[in-house]
């Protein structure tokens, strides 16, 4: 027989857990936030390097360390990735293997 007390405690528990729950995705989207700003600028300099600053060969060391580092370059903007397919080098090629995360942090808004 479940007592009252055990009820109150386990509902105690079990609240706990959602608490550390929600500080932990909290904390965690924060960082994703930062880590994505941070990800569109350094995309924002490459393009820079592509369409201004870099030499010609630039387009082609920027798709060939994207394969090698296994890029997501769909997580990138898109104007880096035209700039360097305008120079005539290819972004996506078939030994082309994006990191994939197994988790994913959905933020719902009300």
């Amino acid at each position: 027989m479940t007592t009252k007390s055990t009820i109150r405690n386990d509902i105690r528990e079990l609240a706990y857990i959602q608490r550390q729950i929600a500080d932990l995705l909290n904390a965690a989207g924060a960082k994703v936030h930062e880590l994505e700003s941070a990800m569109s600028d350094k995309a924002n300099e490459l393009e820079d390097l592509v369409t201004r600053r870099g030499k010609t060969n630039t387009a082609a060391e920027i798709a060939a360390a994207f394969t090698e580092y296994r890029v997501n370059t769909g997580e990138l903007n898109s104007r880096l990735i035209d700039a360097i397919e305008r120079r005539g080098h290819e972004v996506f090629p078939t030994e082309y293997a994006p990191i994939q995360s197994k988790w994913a942090i959905v933020e719902r808004r009300p």
